[in-house]
């Protein structure tokens, strides 16, 4: 099975607003446990600028496993040039763990990447997981970068083993 640790608040809202135009619980509009891209987040890039929002994470347990560690986030760009670079960075705290920049297209899609076992093993706390989302318009396209959803994932959490040797019990009786 899979755990999925979905946005739970806003850490630092930027540049970035809600499809309703306002920055209040960005989070909310990219939690979903499946695809709406009815509501979103977005900025609007200008040249060269780099816009940034940071959102936290809801917890997971640790999985005792560096494999399957994976971001995506749902996002497109309304230009079409390819010149938004949409850079997602998991991060434990302000420490970040996993960078991967991708091009979104101009309809939504889904852009996942996995990290590597030493950076899922960098992991040390497991509650305190945020996504960074920056979109940076390299064309001077004043192009709207939009994301709609986002999560991280992992395995779950590993169950104890039923062969385990029970702790031993003592019974004394009078005779």
């Amino acid at each position: 099975m899979t755990q999925y640790a979905r946005p739970d608040s806003d850490v630092s809202d930027g540049n970035w607003l809600n499809s309703a135009d306002n920055n209040t619980n960005l989070y909310s509009y990219v939690d979903e446990s499946s695809v709406d891209d009815s509501d979103y987040i977005y900025a609007v890039d200008q040249w060269g600028s780099t816009e940034i929002c940071i959102l936290g994470l809801g917890d997971v347990t640790d999985p005792s496993s560096a494999a399957d560690h994976k971001i995506t986030v749902r996002a497109l760009e309304t230009v079409g040039f390819g010149g938004v670079d949409l850079n997602v960075i998991l991060q434990q705290g302000t420490t970040t763990i996993r960078s991967h920049t991708f091009n979104p297209s101009t309809g939504f899609a889904n852009y996942t990447t996995t990290l590597t076992s030493s950076q899922a093993n960098a992991i040390t706390d497991y509650s305190d997981l945020r996504i960074k989302i920056s979109a940076t318009d390299q064309m001077g396209s004043e192009a709207t970068t939009q994301v709609s959803w986002a999560y991280f994932e992992c395995p779950d959490a590993s169950a104890p083993s039923a062969t385990a040797t029970p702790e031993a019990f003592l019974l004394f009786l009078d005779p």
